[in-house]
């Protein structure tokens, strides 16, 4: 082991569990763009029919799924260099004249879904995300949301979320109106507030809105939580960055704190400075693991509990990561609506166009706007289940019982002090807490690894990084090299059908199947996301919203 790569804060490579960290993780199973793609459906076409080894054994005799509402509002402010998700590339002054027409587009799909069986389907959630959604007005939200209620079984005590710009929220009235209108807990993003890094990512608002936004609710309404979404890994940020951002979240106190691992997206402006050099590369390895065990230390230690793998709550429910990582029953109900939106319905998952023309002349026709669907077998249900019970760190007893994959892990996993038995079955421990994403792709199957190939890395660029000499790769390259020789009986096997797969590859579809359209889908992804799982216990992303 090269001694440069070693650091006694974060114990030698040697008694680590896997022998790298690496920030991809599986957010949604299964990986919704390798999704057959399909001719956007008539109203009397969707939803399908639930498949039969699904609908013999859906929750039998277990409780009840948590189910969310998601919205996606493709409309920013301005650009983040590090978005990977659909919006309109154009600024904010040029969609003005989109935005009702895009409120009443919403509108169709919404009724639409209402003469569904989602209209008898209780929703404990409800989300607008984007994008950012306070690029519309408090009216044009709350008629969305109105129509919401008119249309779907809503819960009395639904957590209803409105995610956006902090300055936007601090518009005279904007959030009293918002508020009055029904929704029950905001959400907005920070990234972070060194001022070298946000302008490294491209913040575009001021600190200054943040910790104002938080008074202003708490003034308006004390119950209403406020979570707040930073992220971690990014090209410039220092450990030493990190533990300064979260010293003053922690005065602020959000109700709750979302803390991303950054992810390197191909077709996002970060990355290609990044490959240019005009950025540094993002955190991995030794850097990720000390700053995963900072935030999984600090943030208990001052009164939030942890909800998933990033999410950390003092006084809020959280329930919308709840409902995205398969709460309750063995498989819940995400009913996706707007450009990009993927969910799960009657056990068909689902993504609709990145294209808002297109979402909105599909809608005109009486269709629905989705453009790749598959229907779910019990046994893909079951590993839904597996790998979004980890990412929320526990697994059900029934799960483990039932689901042989999950079974013969959990064995693995108590030896090497990654779960631990407790009430209702196993949970992760402060190890597995710092590895979630590696177990997952542990038991990630044969198929996925095959099909993230065509997702993940130009050709070329997976190539560079099966030679044998890694003297020049930078940070984030060497980590996935290290990943790519990892020992390992197996590994040598996984290793040469890599190599294999290079020469068909050529063959397949080589497009990228992103978030974010097709101006973006048109292009490669790096090899960064594939190479790791493909060859032993590295990872698939799927980013979340």
């Amino acid at each position: 082991m090269d001694r440069r790569f070693q650091n006694t804060a974060v114990g030698l490579r040697a008694d680590w569990p896997y022998p790298t960290v690496l920030p991809y993780s599986l957010k949604v199973y299964p990986i919704v763009q390798t999704a057959p793609e399909i001719d956007a459906p008539r109203t009397s076409q969707w939803p399908w029919s639930m498949h039969r080894s699904l609908a013999s054994r859906r929750n039998h005799g277990k409780a009840e799924p948590q189910n969310q509402i998601y919205l996606h509002v493709p409309f920013c402010p301005f650009l983040c260099h590090f978005c990977p998700l659909y919006k309109l590339d154009t600024p904010s002054s040029q969609n003005q004249s989109r935005k009702q027409p895009f409120v009443e587009t919403m509108l169709k799909e919404i009724r639409q879904y209402g003469q569904t069986s989602a209209a008898q389907t209780p929703f404990h959630s409800v989300y607008f995300g984007g994008g950012t959604p306070t690029e519309l007005s408090p009216a044009q939200l709350g008629t969305l949301l109105d129509a919401l209620r008119e249309n779907f079984l809503i819960t009395d005590d639904a957590e209803i979320t409105l995610e956006g710009v902090a300055r936007q929220m601090l518009a005279p009235g904007y959030l009293a109106e918002c508020l009055d209108r029904g929704f029950n807990r905001i959400s907005f993003g920070s990234q972070s507030l060194d001022p070298e890094v946000r302008r490294l990512v491209g913040r575009g608002d001021a600190v200054s809105d943040y910790p104002a936004v938080i008074d202003l609710a708490r003034k308006l309404n004390p119950k209403v939580p406020v979570n707040l979404e930073i992220m971690a890994g990014t090209p410039g940020q220092s450990l030493a960055s990190l533990e300064r951002d979260v010293e003053t979240l922690m005065q602020w106190a959000p109700d709750s704190l979302d803390v991303l691992y950054y992810v390197m997206m191909h077709g996002t402006r970060l990355v290609e400075h990044i490959q240019k050099g005009t950025r540094p590369s993002p955190a991995m390895g030794e850097e990720l693991l000390a700053m995963r065990r900072f935030v999984n230390k600090v943030l208990p230690e001052n009164g939030y509990h942890q909800v998933t793998a990033e999410a950390f709550a003092r006084t809020d429910r959280d329930l919308f990561a709840e409902t995205s990582f398969g709460g309750g029953g063995e498989l819940n109900t995400i009913l996706a609506m707007g450009p990009s939106a993927f969910g799960v319905l009657e056990g068909t998952q689902y993504h609709n166009v990145c294209d808002l023309k297109k979402y909105t002349t599909l809608l005109s026709q009486d269709r629905y706007p989705v453009h790749r669907a598959k229907a779910l077998t019990h046994e893909v249900s079951q590993m839904r289940r597996f790998m979004l019970s980890l990412v929320r760190l526990q697994l059900p007893e029934d799960l483990v019982a039932s689901y042989g994959p999950a079974r013969r892990a959990v064995r693995r996993w108590l030896k090497a002090g990654l779960v631990q038995a407790t009430t209702g079955g196993y949970e992760l421990t402060e190890t597995g807490k710092l590895w979630y994403n590696h177990m997952q792709m542990e038991v990630l199957p044969s198929k996925d690894r095959t099909q993230s190939l065509r997702m993940f890395g130009s050709i070329e660029e997976q190539r560079f990084l099966l030679q044998p000499n890694a003297e020049n790769l930078r940070s984030h390259e060497r980590e996935l090299w290290l990943q790519m020789r990892s020992e390992g009986r197996w590994k040598f096997w996984l290793y040469r059908m890599y190599h294999a797969l290079h020469r068909i590859m050529p063959f397949l579809d080589r497009r990228a199947i992103g978030f974010t359209g097709p101006r973006l889908e048109r292009k490669p992804l790096r090899a960064a996301a594939v190479v790791q799982r493909s060859l032993a216990s590295g990872s698939t992303l799927v980013q979340s919203r």
